[in-house]
């Protein structure tokens, strides 16, 4: 998938589960959580592809993308289950220091529960990010380290090529439904 389509995917996702929370719970998320939250999918979205140099996020942290991509190639560890894991344990860890919490205080937002919107956000997009590469022919090492069988969310005949009309058309769709359900949300529907 191209960096659009792993965003607006993820966010169109992660929208239709804040209006349905809304919905069936009552489960309402203050707007700075929810900007909070938003922020941390798409950045989680873009995340995985941090092994591939010349992808979004690659370009901006060119020394890590390289590290990454010589040792893994691209698709490689940071598209697997182990990936998201460890990236739970530091993100996790991240967010109970000090500095962190400092920093939310003095934005006013601690008391929001902001990080743990920004954890789970950031978690979730790197989880969606794995199911729309998940979709395409080349598929992804869901298991690895443990092992190098590609794994495909999808029957091959359903599979897409990254870039191709497919990838766009779901990136036009999920920014047509992240948009919808945001409206629905703010206007108490």
């Amino acid at each position: 998938m191209l960096a659009k389509t792993h965003s607006t995917f993820a966010l169109a996702i992660a929208s239709c589960g804040v209006y349905c929370s809304y919905k069936a719970l009552g489960f309402e998320i203050p707007n700075v959580s929810l900007v909070a939250f938003y922020g941390a999918v798409y950045f989680g979205s873009l995340f995985p592809d941090i092994d591939e140099p010349n992808s979004k996020i690659g370009r901006r942290f060119v020394g890590v993308s390289n590290l990454l991509n010589a040792i893994f190639g691209h698709r490689g560890f940071t598209h697997s289950l182990a990936f998201i894991v460890l990236l739970g344990i530091i993100t996790g860890f991240l967010l109970t220091l000090d500095s962190v919490h400092s920093y939310l205080a003095s934005m006013k937002v601690e008391s929001l529960n902001a990080p743990f919107y920004v954890f789970w956000g950031f978690i979730f997009g790197n989880i969606l990010h794995l199911l729309g590469d998940s979709m395409t022919k080349s598929g992804i090492p869901l298991l690895m380290p443990f092992s190098q069988k590609k794994f495909f969310a999808l029957p091959k005949s359903m599979r897409f090529v990254t870039g191709k009309s497919v990838d766009l058309g779901i990136a036009f769709l999920s920014l047509f439904f992240f948009i919808l359900f945001n409206a629905l949300l703010l206007n108490g529907y």
